[in-house]
């Protein structure tokens, strides 16, 4: 369950960055949504700690 989040939250930021991309270049697309994905997976992972505890 934990990995579909992740997965989840991942994934829309990282397509939040595909879509940005389509106004500025597929440079600014695989940058934003690499870096979208990392802040995502690392968000989910503060949220589920504060959750747990």
């Amino acid at each position: 369950m934990t990995s579909l989040y992740y997965m989840l939250i991942s994934s829309l930021v990282g397509g939040a960055g595909w879509y940005l991309g389509e106004f500025w270049g597929m440079g600014a697309a695989f940058i934003g949504s690499t870096v979208g994905s990392i802040v995502g997976l690392w968000w989910a992972y503060k949220f589920q700690r504060a959750y747990l505890e």
